[in-house]
């Protein structure tokens, strides 16, 4: 994966170890009195490697590397996604380093729906902003829950597409979408833009799901397909090909695995997915000319999506 010019990512590096910062100081000043807590939340972040992802600073990428309002969105998104990777990590059933599953649980649920809530209480003066940031925070956090629950299970002949956007628009979409709302609302952005600022952030989330999706497909343990994750490709490929019965034997078998592994590859079935990856870039590349940032961040931003377009498609010449 590539990213045009050694200078956005030099840019976006830069931000997301002063965000890394940011973040742990929040976390010892919101919970100063709980210090067990703390402690817990400190070592979680420590231990999220999601932190290094350049592509969740999507607020600084459109309005710049110095802007206060992109870094209290940076810092409240970071603690948000400790929280949501580390309790995915539980469901999958992965060990928590240095603390038990109960504590992680705990904390992780503290990051996911309080600690981002007390950081905008503390930082942000205006009532009436202040009650918006927060109303956003917990409707995002509701989205999430509910596309994370659609998110597993045996996939279904009918509708298998639109049911799967739709949990990738509430388990990652919403959390792209929140932050670049949060920066709008802060920037004072009339009410009637929000929805664009949200649409182009869940666009965006759901791409980079996909580029998980595919990177997943080159690991030995087949995560997704022992979890039964209802992924988009899989949804593509159930347009195509009936393969009910082989995603709900790939939980439990290592031949079905690499026979729908196998079939995902196949010319026909990738090529469908990756006509669905190219539309999605083209939707996100017109939204961004309707939001119309500056012409650098435009360009960066646009470095943003063609990247993760690539990193999405199928492509057989990868596939053993």
């Amino acid at each position: 994966m590539t990213i045009a010019g050694s200078r956005a990512v030099d840019e976006l590096s830069l931000v997301r170890d002063v965000v890394m910062a940011r973040a742990h100081e929040a976390v010892k000043a919101t919970c100063q009195p709980w210090p067990r807590l703390r402690d817990t939340i400190t070592v979680l972040l420590d231990e999220d490697e999601s932190g290094l992802n350049i592509f969740r600073l999507l607020p600084h990428a459109f309005i710049g590397n110095k802007s206060e309002d992109a870094h209290l969105v940076g810092t409240v998104s970071r603690i948000w996604w400790t929280g949501a990777e580390t309790l995915d990590d539980l469901i999958d059933g992965k060990a928590a380093d240095h603390h038990g599953p109960a504590a992680a649980l705990i904390a992780s649920t503290a990051c996911i729906t309080l600690i981002p809530e007390l950081v905008v209480r503390a930082e942000v003066q205006d009532i009436t902003l202040r009650e918006l940031l927060t109303a956003e925070l917990l409707s995002t956090s509701l989205h999430s829950a509910d596309g994370q629950i659609e998110d597993v299970g045996v996939l279904h002949s009918e509708e298998p597409w639109r049911t799967a956007m739709h949990a990738y628009a509430g388990k990652n979409g919403a959390a792209y979408g929140r932050d670049l709302v949060l920066t709008a609302i802060l920037r004072r952005e009339p009410p009637h833009r929000l929805q664009v600022w949200r649409r182009f952030g869940k666009l965006f989330g759901v791409l980079r799901q996909m580029v998980n999706d595919r990177a997943g497909l080159c690991t030995p343990d087949n995560e997704d397909f022992i979890n039964g994750t209802r992924t988009l490709m899989l949804a593509s490929a159930a347009s195509v090909t009936d393969l009910t019965g082989l995603h709900a034997r790939a939980r439990t078998s290592v031949q079905a695995r690499r026979e729908l592994l196998a079939l995902l590859f196949s010319a026909p079935v990738a090529d469908v997915y990756n006509g669905k990856v190219h539309a999605l870039r083209y939707k996100l590349l017109g939204l961004l000319e309707h939001l119309a940032p500056a012409p650098d961040r435009a360009a960066l931003v646009r470095s943003l999506v063609d990247a993760s377009t690539g990193a999405a498609l199928m492509s057989a010449e990868v596939f053993r």
